[in-house]
Parts: structure tokens; C-alpha cells; sequence
């Protein structure tokens, strides 16, 4: 196995949402907000292409790394192993980034659910 870390590039996007999805599988919250397979399936496609515009943007608000077992057959898709995703600090007087702005959520989504944690994380934050 050998490893290679390095800034995620635009073709890495929907793996990264996959790798997200199921690494809070476990999680009740995951599936309390988004309670049915179109709503979790919705949700990814949501996460690939906010992932996509992060590092199409080369945004100064996040950084984006994945990491591939570079012989692992397939595809760089498939050599995707892991990932780390952060906001990065906010420089003096620049606005704050929007989470999720402009998304329309899948019908099934317990948006009530969603919302209140979105709040809480938000005051985490500040």
C-alpha cells in the first residue's frame, strides 16, 4: 500500500461525498434528517457538488485533501481512500460562508431536524 496525500482535485467530488455518506452511516442523526434512500441519495448529490465547487473555486474558506493507495486497480476515483475537508480561519471583516446556500432539499428531509442542527452548529462556531 503506498500513500499519497495531496489537494483534491474536481474529478474526486462524488468519492468524497461517498466516503462522507458512509462514514455517518452510523449515525442516527444522518438518517433522522434524511430518513429515506431518495433523501440520502439527494443529500449526496447535494455534498458532491458543493465538494466540486470548493475545489473548482479554490476557495480561501476551505481546504480539501484525499488521500489515494496509489496501487489499488481502477480508476483515481476508486484510489480515493480518505479525505479531510475544513473552513479555514476568516481574514478580518470577510463575510462568512453560507452553508448550503440556495439548496433545495429532497422532499423526505426532516428539515426541522436539519435546521436545529445547522443553528447549533453555526453558535459552535462563533
Amino acid at each position: 500500500m503506498v500513500l499519497q496525500l495531496r489537494p483534491a482535485s474536481p474529478s474526486d467530488a462524488d468519492r468524497i461525498a461517498t466516503i462522507h455518506l458512509a462514514a455517518f452511516n452510523s449515525n442516527p442523526l444522518l438518517h433522522a434528517q434524511f430518513p429515506t434512500p431518495a433523501s440520502l441519495a439527494a443529500l449526496q448529490t447535494i455534498l458532491a457538488q458543493e465538494t466540486l465547487h470548493a475545489i473548482q473555486n479554490r476557495q480561501n474558506a476551505k481546504a480539501i485533501l484525499v488521500v489515494r493507495d496509489t496501487e489499488l486497480e481502477g480508476g483515481e476515483e476508486e484510489q480515493v481512500i480518505g479525505f479531510a475537508k475544513w473552513d479555514l480561519p476568516r481574514k478580518e471583516g470577510e463575510e462568512k460562508l453560507v452553508l448550503h446556500e440556495g439548496v433545495t432539499w429532497h422532499e423526505d428531509c426532516r428539515t426541522e431536524w436539519l435546521d436545529r442542527y445547522h443553528d447549533l452548529a453555526e453558535e459552535a462556531m462563533e
